[in-house]
């Protein structure tokens, strides 16, 4: 797994000047450790605001209300007690769990089921790096 350490070590020795912000979650890391300002080193292409915006489930749904889109029934998860509060006030399954800020999805997936949305909700809440999920149900958007 790519972590901090990983990110210094990889940098100390190739002596990178720029890093180039696909990865959102690589970005994220850095940019909030202090690691790309640490060795000199500019994010191009997309910025922080805009890899947050992405990213970050809560500020890309108000971004989509913002515009007008219409939005599925959601809530942004931090913990278990949040994600019983969002399953109550959407009201059924399945779930769709995403956390923000991982590779492909890592820790996401459908929930059917109350053993299946705590499993995927704790994967997604420790894989992570901002111990964010969002729980949607696609069902009731149509």
């Amino acid at each position: 797994m790519l972590d901090s350490h990983l990110l210094q070590t990889w940098l100390k020795l190739h002596k990178s000047f720029a890093a180039l912000g696909y990865m959102s979650w690589v970005c994220f890391l850095c940019l909030q450790t202090g690691i790309l300002d640490k060795y000199g080193v500019e994010l191009i292409g997309a910025k922080l605001p805009s890899i947050n915006k992405a990213e970050d489930r809560e500020l890309f749904k108000q971004a989509m209300v913002k515009i007008g889109l219409k939005t599925p029934p959601s809530g942004t998860i931090s913990n278990w007690n949040e994600a019983l509060e969002v399953l109550d006030m959407i009201g059924k399954f399945p779930l769709i769990i995403r956390p923000a800020f991982t590779l492909g999805g890592t820790g996401g997936g459908i929930a059917y089921n109350m053993d299946e949305y705590q499993e995927i909700v704790n994967a997604g809440l420790n894989a992570s790096v901002t111990n964010q999920v969002c729980a949607t149900n696609h069902r009731s958007f149509s």
